[in-house]
């Protein structure tokens, strides 16, 4: 599948509704490329790496949760240093109402990019829906301010 293709799939199933806001690039990137570069600091991907995440979000257009959600934990094991591979996998368990496994995954994303502002979106929202209230304003307080701690 072509990545425009999948670009195009995931914006329209607004899997990533933020990534708009978090990357001011002068240049108009695609909203996979954002995403990305985003949660690697704009270091570069490994093609393959970024083609199965177009896929697995290209199955979560498509209603495929659980082969998007196995997709992305194979990559997490062969890339576990990557925190846009946990991003997509919080979004994923999100998404299934898994969110404990989301708060997991989301933690992983921050744990390996601070500066991950979808992350520490994605944890608060998911911590939030588990009760833990506390947890889920420190992360969306540090997200207002500029900095990117949160104690689980």
């Amino acid at each position: 599948m072509e990545i425009q293709q999948c670009e195009s799939r995931a914006r329209s199933a607004n899997l990533i509704p933020r990534m708009s806001r978090i990357v001011h690039d002068p240049f108009p990137m695609g909203l996979l490329d954002e995403l990305l570069s985003s949660l690697t600091g704009g270091e570069f991907l490994p093609e393959a790496v970024r083609e199965e995440i177009a896929q697995a979000l290209a199955c979560v257009d498509e209603g495929e949760l659980v082969i998007a959600e196995a997709r992305l934990l194979g990559l997490s094991d062969d890339h576990p240093d990557l925190p846009a591979v946990f991003l997509a996998l919080g979004e994923v368990r999100s998404r299934r109402g898994h969110d404990e496994a989301a708060v997991e995954a989301y933690g992983r994303a921050v744990n390996l990019a601070k500066h991950a502002v979808d992350g520490w979106l994605g944890l608060g929202e998911a911590l939030a829906r588990l009760g833990r209230e506390e947890p889920a304003r420190d992360a969306l307080r540090r997200v207002l301010s500029g900095t990117a701690q949160v104690d689980l």
